[in-house]
């Protein structure tokens, strides 16, 4: 699921951020959106991509941490 909200900002303005949502294990994990990927990933979110292939192609240090704990908790399940 994607997100998108607002971050105070020190001097009141409000910056928009994108978030992807992640859940599994009974947590819920946010990935900050860079804003060209945006579109593709909700295309690919769209089409039924695995949580696994669209959290290679959000390619952050975040996903990849992410990605790597989800793998551990298909393999411990």
């Amino acid at each position: 699921m994607i997100t998108t909200y607002s971050q105070q900002a020190k001097y009141g303005r409000k910056y928009l951020q994108t978030f992807y949502q992640v859940e599994f294990g009974k947590r819920k994990r946010s990935i900050y959106l860079a804003p060209e990927k945006v579109d593709w990933i909700r295309e690919l979110d769209r089409m039924g991509r695995p949580i696994d292939g669209i959290l290679e192609a959000i390619d952050s240090p975040k996903a990849r941490e992410v990605l790597a704990e989800y793998r551990d908790f298909l393999k411990n399940k």
